[in-house]
């Protein structure tokens, strides 16, 4: 891979991603490939022992300008709209992304969640890239002991295997430490939450703007102008049939409440979303977004669609 500056890198991913990717994230991206290369290993290989990163090198050095999130995962239908992956931890569809309420607001960093198919929703990893990381690092650290991978194994530890095992933490160990110096972070002494995956994002709120959580962990952030001020947020309301159910949220979003059309229509995609025809509803849903001034979400909305029927 060429040598590559932090702007590059910062440039490339914005262009693949749609949004400006976070300073504190390219200079992850620089730091691990700087390392990798002095360790003779690819990008991917080097984050082994924390996740497999998803976009490509031709993407991280402006080869390519394609969909950094192009690998499919849409086709799992509760992943939200708002949630970009950019790495998974290779076990049952798990990823890790930044959430994006609200595009359209300019800021220096995002959330980044974690996310399983077959769970309860997006959950925090942290409150920015630097706080996430701490989390990871110290997550990675865990998984990669030889106590955790012993009590996991699920047989009997041979000593070969208990050698690797030891040989395999201390690289890991290494790793953490040299990342956790460059982001200045102390993973060593960072206790990790017991059922982190119960964890809200709530993002920083404007003046005048609210947010309403979701089922999903994403939630609704938008003008306060944008939420219907007689809409009962603590209930989805029953309808009699789909078309019912549109009906209702296309006159909520023709009153001029996008937000609270939003909230509704992701509370119940979620609710059904095995059940629920996405086609049927996709139209809608960027509709939304269109009202609330993010085609970045809209669009995304569509590439779903080629996933989702």
């Amino acid at each position: 891979m060429k040598t590559m500056s932090k702007t590059e890198i910062i440039e490339n991913l914005s262009t693949a991603f749609g949004f400006r990717i976070p300073r504190d994230f390219a200079a992850v991206i620089l730091h691990v490939c700087e390392s990798a290369s002095l360790a003779d290993e690819n990008f991917g290989e080097y984050l082994d022992f924390m996740f497999e990163f998803w976009f490509s090198d031709k993407i991280l050095t402006g080869e390519t300008v394609e969909d950094a999130n192009d690998y499919g995962y849409f086709g799992y239908n509760t992943v939200p709209i708002e949630f970009f992956p950019f790495a998974g931890t290779g076990v049952a569809g798990i990823a890790l992304g930044f959430v994006i309420h609200a595009p359209e607001i300019v800021v220096e960093d995002y959330p980044i969640g974690e996310f399983y198919p077959a769970g309860s929703g997006v959950y925090c990893l942290g409150e920015t890239t630097r706080n996430a990381f701490e989390f990871i690092l110290a997550r990675a650290l865990k998984w990669n002991s030889v106590e955790y991978k012993t009590e996991h194994y699920g047989e009997e530890v041979s000593d070969k295997t208990l050698n690797y095992f030891k040989l395999a933490e201390e690289e890991a160990r290494q790793k953490v430490m040299q990342l956790s110096m460059f982001l200045n972070v102390n993973p060593s002494n960072f206790v990790i939450p017991e059922n982190y995956g119960n964890r809200q994002i709530v993002p920083n709120i404007p003046t005048d703007w609210c947010f309403e959580p979701t089922a999903d962990g994403i939630g609704v952030l938008a003008h306060q102008s944008k939420f219907s001020p007689v809409f009962n947020y603590s209930q989805v309301r029953k309808f009699n049939d789909l078309d019912d159910e549109l009906k209702f949220i296309t006159n909520v979003l023709e009153q001029g409440f996008p937000a609270t059309a939003l909230w509704i229509i992701r509370e119940k995609y979620w609710a059904g979303s095995f059940e629920r025809p996405f086609a049927e509803i996709a139209e809608l849903w960027a509709k939304i977004y269109e009202a609330l001034e993010r085609p970045l979400l809209a669009k995304r909305v569509f590439e779903a669609l080629e996933f989702r029927k």
